[in-house]
């Protein structure tokens, strides 16, 4: 069928020489949208003003879920048809939230969540990266519930309940003073803990696992 046009290229084809617009509406209630359905999948994407927040909602009729809704705000939800962000993301416990993925998923970046109740170490927000090999990610930072951020690591090392834990080949951190632009660096090599001033690159002290200390 063609309206504007006598050569249309599709079951209804609407042309117009301004803005061209199809409108459906429902006047005695909330609910208006388009369906759209093939042999496996079928979908509404309607205006919904009964439902959470009220906005337009893309629901999964194969399921009987709503998958994602953007309420009249502009706020996003996945997941959620109440969404209390920008962008609010209701997901699966242990799975990631996040995905970003190049060359046709072979390489993947991910934000990951864990949530448990009563547990506020067991509550983890971790960031993972591709790793070199290509065949999976690598957890490079984790935060959990009680504050800790553990970079290298996924859990703290050695007993305690530090608030940062570094774990590595050579792990360090380097500190800059913007104003003066003084550099310190404290790495841990082999068994000894080095402290180095950058600005002149000299080893200031280091402590062995003896718990000796050496000024140089």
């Amino acid at each position: 069928v063609g309206i504007g046009t006598t050569a249309p290229d599709r079951g209804l084809h609407i042309a117009g020489d301004g803005n061209t617009y199809v409108k459906a509406e429902r006047t005695g209630g909330t609910g208006a949208g388009i369906e759209v359905k093939d042999t496996v999948e079928q979908w509404l994407m309607q205006a919904d003003g009964g439902t959470g927040n009220k906005g337009l909602a893309w629901y999964d009729m194969r399921t009987s879920a709503y998958r994602m809704f953007l309420d009249r705000s502009g706020s996003l939800g996945i997941g959620t048809t109440a969404p209390e962000a920008k962008l609010h993301i209701e997901g699966t416990d242990g799975a990631d939230a996040i995905l970003f993925t190049y060359d046709s998923g072979n390489l993947e970046h991910s934000i990951f969540t864990d949530f448990h109740d009563g547990d506020a170490t067991g509550n983890t927000l971790k960031f993972k990266l591709s790793d070199s090999s290509n065949s999976g990610q690598t957890t490079v930072m984790t935060l959990n519930g009680d504050g800790d951020v553990l970079i290298g690591a996924t859990s703290a090392i050695g007993g305690g309940n530090p608030n940062l834990t570094l774990s590595g080949s050579n792990p360090y951190i380097d500190m800059t003073e913007s104003d003066t632009g003084a550099q310190f660096h404290w790495d841990l090599a082999g068994s000894n803990f080095h402290h180095v001033l950058e600005n002149d690159n000299a080893q200031k002290f280091y402590v062995n696992n003896a718990l000796q200390l050496t000024l140089e």
